[in-house]
């Protein structure tokens, strides 16, 4: 598994550097960073890489000065947008497949637009500053999650009183496979997996436009959908 950071810094003790000079000292620089991340990517695994060198973002190891640095920002956030996935898959309740199942409908969304990587046949690249949202809006999501209700010991005080003084209760899901819900149980354990990564995990609601190819701004509850945000730090 990668390391939680966005950038592994390596340092590197290379001798031969002290009685080389210019062009000749470059290139051993250069060649000794591309050994070294080969080497993490042999044992962390390959993930989308900025690169910087003498402080700037490069195209090219070649481009150091003499005595410069190399730096790779490996983005492995990524791992986690994965590992949310497969833990909402695994906590779904499953019905019968007349209409679908709930569990094919966690939408992935990217700074407000659905993205699919199967569909477009490249691994999403994330970087700092990034919201990954999933959401099902499936008209039975908000039941299956349950939520918190307001009781009052009297019963006939008015919603306004019951829902300002009652007090705070959870409701359980309605569903008898999933009756602790959902997204917020994910939520909790992504959270415990992922607690020193550079990521911020978030339970909310939030709604998508009628066609679900971006999110939407509602503001009545029939409109807002259980919901994991995912913010890349």
């Amino acid at each position: 598994m990668a390391t939680p950071a966005e950038c592994v810094h390596l340092l590197l003790d290379l001798p031969e550097l002290q009685g080389l000079k210019g062009p000749e000292a470059s290139a051993r620089l250069a060649t000794a960073a591309r050994e070294a991340r080969a080497e993490v990517e042999a044992d962390q695994g390959v993930y989308p890489t900025t690169l910087f060198v003498d402080g700037r973002q490069s195209g090219s190891e070649d481009q150091v000065r003499p005595g410069g640095t190399i730096e790779y920002h490996f983005q492995v956030v990524g791992d986690v947008v994965d590992a949310v996935y497969r833990l909402l898959v695994e906590a779904s309740p499953v019905g019968p497949a007349k209409a679908g199942h709930y569990r094919d409908d966690h939408w992935l969304y990217v700074n407000g637009r659905r993205r699919d990587a199967s569909a477009e046949g490249a691994r999403i690249e994330l970087v700092p500053g990034d919201e990954v949202v999933f959401l099902n809006s499936r008209p039975y999501a908000r039941k299956i999650e349950g939520g918190f209700r307001r009781i009052h010991p009297d019963p006939a005080v008015s919603d306004y009183k019951r829902r300002r003084y009652g007090k705070k209760v959870r409701r359980a899901g309605q569903s008898v496979q999933a009756p602790g819900g959902v997204y917020e149980l994910v939520v909790r354990e992504a959270r415990r997996r992922f607690h020193n990564w550079p990521v911020d995990i978030i339970f909310a609601y939030r709604a998508a436009a009628p066609d679900g190819a971006t999110l939407a701004t509602g503001k009545r509850r029939a409109e807002r959908y259980p919901a994991i945000l995912i913010r890349v730090l």
